[in-house]
């Protein structure tokens, strides 16, 4: 390995390696698409799949190259529901992790199960939105178990994160994404048994989450926007939050994605785009984009469903299914990428059996395995290759800097009190459809041709001594008409709305007294349906603030909190209130001029 410092932070590139030679593959059972494989740190394989006629959860180890050197297949246990699309890591105990969707009821929900003394565990239920699936799992070298999976909710698709370090005995979960497509959101597992998978070409729309787990153990975790499409990459801060989400990619109906973190500390993402039917690469160091290139499947008329792995010296591997001609069969194909060089290797053929090969994954440490689905015959395969590698001891990585929201100050001019905008952690993803309005009175997302919007979780958390005054309490003294507006992202899962028939009127308003305290907080959202608006303190006009401007490119609401600081002491009275002032701005085409009162905080 080298050491390369730039600046002031330094990272391992890998040395220049042979190319690898894969072996022939073998049938590891009967299986469907999307099987998973991992690779310990004695080059155990661990394959997972779901069976096609019973429709459970299979598991076969093999210690060497080689199908005869494989264990004999086993059956997870599961809920007795059908079940679909497993995921697999090792811990720091070597033990295999699984995750999995089962079908409950007339839904879907996530489960996980670990191997050790030589059976499974009882399963654990981890997720409890309907339609959880396409779960998928990493574990660093601290042991914390990171699982990421999507939800469908009519046509809103949202991403969980869950992550538990005992076993899932508890555990903590975020959302940190919420994304509205402009077509219909179907299951997952549902598209596959009805055959709508295998050109890969929007496989039930879904966001298809993956993550992986860096060297200290922090979570990276990708996916794509439903139609219109888009790469989006959020990493974990060090304290368990997650830094706003990234851009990897828009403009090439670009889906399916795939994540690994690299003992150099980079991180390497691949995934489809599927305008021209190729794959793209990037690579980031701690969040910074350092390449990205499209068009690397080798000169493949397509490909499709690309996946990545990186050995235990950094050098990167795709997997992927192609055509060499329009009319041919899906085959697997494989090549490498080196980051020292910013080299592709050339592209290697792994399966070629003239039936349909499809959907590979792939992983490695001094060996490698790429397990993938013959659609044809319906059984799952494995090929493997030895790498030549001994990379006994890991690479230690950089730490790498946390990303976190700055707060961004408005008008401190007024004697007395001070404001402060804090925001709401939340990313809007411009597109090029046209919004409409998604405030409706409903719990359930309803359709609409927002562009996607990213929502992170927002947990309100009131500190000691803080009193918390939500949407609907009688102390606050509405004038107009205010409607009440379920929204699971609202602080008490709903808000006040002011506005009839796209008007909010000037000078309707929204008051609330109070006595004493230090600072007052008003919960607001932002939305390009938005208006403008006063804020009084004490009766005195502190500021004017467009509720358009901070969410112009959608109309789903982005919550977020401005704060206040008022004077006086303990049996000081005051009063805040919010001002409608009947206008909208140029920020965006629409004339709507709503305004959000989400609730109050009382700091004393």
């Amino acid at each position: 390995m080298t050491l390369v410092v730039v600046g002031m932070s330094a990272f391992l590139l890998p040395l220049t390696a042979a190319a690898a030679t894969w072996n022939a593959p073998y049938q590891l059972g009967a299986g469907g698409t999307k099987p998973a494989v991992a690779v310990d740190d004695a080059n155990v394989i661990h394959y997972v799949w779901w069976e096609p006629t019973a429709k459970v959860i299979q598991y076969k180890a093999c210690a060497g190259l080689d199908k005869n050197s494989c264990t004999a297949t086993e059956t997870l246990p599961n809920n007795g529901g059908e079940s679909y699309y497993p995921n697999i890591a090792m811990d720091p105990q070597g033990r295999p992790n699984a995750v999995w969707e089962s079908r409950e009821g007339g839904s879907y929900a996530v489960y996980w199960a670990r191997r050790e003394n030589g059976s499974w565990s009882a399963i654990k239920k981890i997720s409890q939105e309907p339609y959880s699936e396409l779960p998928d799992i990493a574990i660093g070298p601290q042991g914390i178990i990171h699982v990421v999976y999507q939800s469908k909710q009519d046509n809103t698709g949202y991403i969980y994160y869950v992550e538990s370090s005992d076993g899932f005995a508890t555990w903590t979960k975020n959302e940190l994404a919420q994304h509205v497509s402009d077509a219909p959101i179907e299951s997952a597992a549902e598209a596959g048994l009805n055959d709508l998978t295998p050109e890969g070409k929007q496989l039930s729309n879904g966001l298809f989450p993956r993550l992986t787990a860096d060297a200290n153990d922090r979570a990276h975790i990708v996916w794509n926007a439903p139609s219109p499409y888009g790469i989006y990459y959020r990493i974990q801060n060090q304290d368990g939050t997650f830094a706003q989400a990234i851009t990897v990619s828009t403009g090439h109906k670009d889906q399916t994605p795939d994540i690994v973190y690299s003992p150099t500390g980079a991180t390497g993402i691949l995934w489809g785009t599927y305008d021209n039917f190729n794959a793209a690469f990037a690579e980031y160091i701690d969040g910074r984009p350092d390449l990205k290139k499209y068009d690397v499947d080798g000169g493949l008329e397509q490909s499709l469903w690309p996946r990545v792995g990186v050995d235990c010296n950094g050098l990167f591997y795709f997997a992927f299914q192609g055509k060499a001609s329009a009319d041919g069969n899906w085959d697997i194909f494989a090549r490498s990428y080196n980051s020292a060089n910013n080299k592709f290797g050339k592209r290697v053929t792994i399966g070629n059996t003239g039936s349909q090969e499809q959907t590979p994954a792939i992983a490695l440490n001094n060996v490698g395995a790429i397990v993938f689905a013959n659609t044809s015959s319906s059984n799952t395969m494995g090929a493997t290759t030895d790498l030549g590698l001994a990379c006994d001891g890991a690479a230690t990585a950089t730490p790498t800097a946390t990303m976190q929201a700055s707060a961004t100050p408005t008008n401190t001019d007024v004697p007395g009190a001070t404001a402060t905008y804090t925001p709401t952690p939340t990313n809007t993803v411009s597109a090029s459809a046209t919004p409409t309005n998604t405030d409706v009175p409903t719990a359930t997302p309803t359709k609409t041709d927002v562009p996607p919007t990213i929502v992170p979780t927002a947990t309100n958390t009131i500190a000691n001594g803080t009193e918390h005054i939500p949407s609907n309490d009688p102390r606050i003294v509405y004038s107009g008409t205010w409607s009440r507006y379920k929204n699971k992202k609202a602080s008490d899962d709903h808000y006040k709305r002011c506005g009839s028939k796209k008007a909010c009127k000037k000078d309707w308003s929204a008051e609330l007294s109070f006595i004493g305290g230090t600072q007052v907080q008003w919960e607001t959202a932002y939305a390009n349906t938005y208006g403008k608006v006063q804020v009084l303190i004490d009766g005195k006009l502190f500021e004017q603030i467009d509720l358009c401007r901070a969410n112009r490119k959608s109309a789903a609401p982005k919550f977020g909190v401005r704060t206040y600081i008022v004077t006086g002491d303990a049996n000081t009275p005051h009063t805040i209130t919010i001002r409608a002032m009947g206008k909208h701005s140029k920020c965006s085409d629409y004339a709507a001029n709503f305004v959000v009162v989400d609730g109050f905080n009382i700091v004393r």
